[in-house]
């Protein structure tokens, strides 16, 4: 399998030794980027969202606790799981841990085959969950979160009530759908949406700007991955 079809784990570890024993248990699996604090792990995630983050607590420059909170109160990692991986722990700092943002808790020395297996269930969780939240009938109606998209007719409703967009807004919001909660780069909506044509970024980002505003009372999101594109997805509301 290559890097690009791979899931990708950011691990943020200050032991220079259990980063290089953690690169070589899952780069045969997934696609690893590695930080040696909270603050490098921090920027390396918003400059690119992995799609699992796995890091230690006691860190130099900024604690596990610190860019947990920071990355749970950025809505773009709503959906990410985070997995703390560290020893020598209170049931405190486990609880606190949790109430930070974090899903899941592996002390340390941990098991290798536990460990894969948790991260393998949690990314499972994940990449399969948005589309729990899709559905489409046969006539062409996509339900997803609280709008109903109509193909045929172009509409949007939410909550019964009909949001009104232009034919461009449509096809970008169409194309954001059947992509729900993944990348969907610039790049491709450009070809898709304006074949054979040179199209300003800040054209998209335009539009992009008159979508979110239509959609803000919904729990439907667009957010920007920089350098990277759009990714829609669902407010989660029991955190």
């Amino acid at each position: 399998m290559s890097d690009d079809n791979k899931a990708k784990i950011l691990v943020i570890e200050d032991d220079p030794d259990l980063r290089e024993t953690l690169v070589d248990l899952l780069e045969p699996y997934y696609s690893v980027k590695i930080a040696e604090d909270g603050l490098v792990g921090l920027k390396n995630a918003l400059r690119e969202p992995p799609d699992l983050i796995l890091m230690d607590l006691r860190m130099p420059n900024m604690d596990g606790f610190e860019t947990c909170k920071l990355l749970r109160a950025d809505t773009e990692f709503d959906n990410i799981p985070i997995i703390v991986l560290s020893g020598f722990v209170s049931d405190q700092d486990k609880v606190k841990a949790l109430e930070m943002g974090a899903d899941d808790f592996i002390g340390k020395p941990f098991n290798s085959s536990e460990l894969l297996l948790r991260l393998k269930k949690r990314l499972g969780a994940r990449m399969s969950s948005p589309r729990t939240e899709l559905s489409t009938t046969s006539e062409g109606v996509i339900a997803y979160g609280d709008i109903v998209f109509d193909v045929n007719s172009e509409q949007v409703t939410l909550k019964d009530k009909e949001l009104h967009f232009s034919q461009l807004e449509f096809s970008i919001l169409h194309m954001l759908l059947m992509n729900a909660d993944r990348i969907v780069p610039r790049e491709k909506l450009i070809e898709i949406i304006w074949p054979n044509q040179e199209v300003s970024h800040r054209i998209i980002d335009a539009h992009m700007v008159s979508i979110r505003n239509k959609l803000k009372s919904s729990m439907v999101k667009i957010g920007s991955v920089y350098g990277k594109g759009y990714r829609l997805s669902l407010i989660k509301v029991d955190r």
